[in-house]
């Protein structure tokens, strides 16, 4: 088992408290002075189908990219999946709040997104998310409900404007 599958694995059952103590060990390189994202795919309750928590988290990071412009420096979602494939994880899981947090520690981001999806009654689905740096114990914390007709990249992308206005 190598180190990084150990270190995740630890990461998704010990408290976040412990996880934030867990010290980086492979980075991603990032331009100088770049603060980097990393967006992770949020978690989902039954009724939910993957193939909409992915749309959500890819409409969330084209939105942080096209409003942060290059004061932030997004882990795209190629990147992050090597990672967790090369920790022994499928691309793109889900992950638990303290393992995303750990993870994005490792990986030296400045900024995490996670969040979990559900579906209403209606069809809709409905968002709780949280973007703050890994170890903050106060993150930013928004619940946001999808439009009538609104696809799932377009739901991702209003969800980022909510969580990042302040970062402007």
């Amino acid at each position: 088992m190598s180190s990084r599958t150990l270190v995740l694995i630890l990461a998704l059952v010990l408290p976040t408290s412990i996880c934030a103590q867990i010290p980086p060990r492979k980075t991603v390189a990032s331009a100088a002075g770049v603060a980097r994202i990393v967006v992770a795919t949020p978690n989902f309750e039954a009724g939910v189908e993957r193939s909409a928590a992915l749309e959500v988290a890819q409409g969330f990071r084209d939105r942080v990219v096209s409003s942060l412009g290059s004061k932030y420096q997004m882990v795209s979602r190629e990147v992050l999946n090597k990672v967790l494939t090369s920790s022994g994880y499928e691309a793109d899981v889900p992950l638990s709040d303290a393992a995303v947090r750990a993870l994005a520690t490792q990986m030296q981001a400045a900024l995490v997104f996670s969040g979990t999806l559900k579906q209403e009654a209606d069809g809709r689905l409905t968002a709780s998310a949280t973007f703050a740096p890994p170890a903050s114990d106060s993150p930013r914390r928004v619940s946001l409900t999808q439009d009538p007709g609104q696809n799932a990249t377009a739901f991702g992308a209003a969800l980022a404007e909510q969580l990042v206005a302040d970062l402007r």
